[in-house]
């Protein structure tokens, strides 16, 4: 069992923001699925193959399970943060360091739920854009984008150099 200070810090104002782009991300997923599931063919594609051919079909209320997903990550994620002092560090935590290690834990996890939001916004919008042409490799800019330029972006915002304790 380790023995790390339980510390009880308020969220800073990055934090807060970045919870907030989180559920802002999971809200516009499930009304990007609601405004265009009328839209929708009674059938729609779920899975891809490596390729990006289509190989699984199901209705089209499942359009609604990628929102439904990544909401129930974000509140995990949320209610993770709220307990630093149970995750593993690299560093040994010290009353002296603590503060700081938890902060920056706090903030990685917030930054992961939010390209999280955006890793299911985008999967929803290719699932919606596979149904109507009927090719996920049409979409597939979607995926790129989201796994190349949303992470330069955050990373390259709120990354600071930080000394690493012993």
């Amino acid at each position: 069992m380790k023995n790390q200070p339980n510390l009880h810090l308020t969220q800073t104002p990055l934090e807060r923001r970045l919870q907030w782009a989180a559920f802002l991300l999971v809200a516009a997923n499930f009304l990007l699925a609601a405004v265009y599931y009328p839209s929708l063919p009674e059938q729609i594609p779920v899975h891809f193959s490596g390729s990006g051919n289509i190989d699984r079909m199901a209705g089209k209320l499942a359009i609604f399970e990628l929102p439904a997903i990544g909401l129930l990550l974000c509140a995990l994620l949320t209610v993770a943060a709220r307990f630093p002092h149970k995750f593993n560090y690299l560093n040994t935590i010290t009353p002296e360091n603590a503060a700081t290690e938890y902060r920056q834990a706090r903030r990685m996890l917030g930054i992961v739920n939010v390209l999280d939001g955006v890793l299911f916004l985008l999967l929803s919008m290719s699932t919606i854009w596979a149904a109507h042409s009927g090719s996920f490799t049409s979409a597939i800019w979607l995926v790129v984008a989201m796994l190349v330029v949303t992470p330069w972006f955050l990373l390259g915002k709120t990354s600071r150099k930080t000394p690493v304790s012993s």
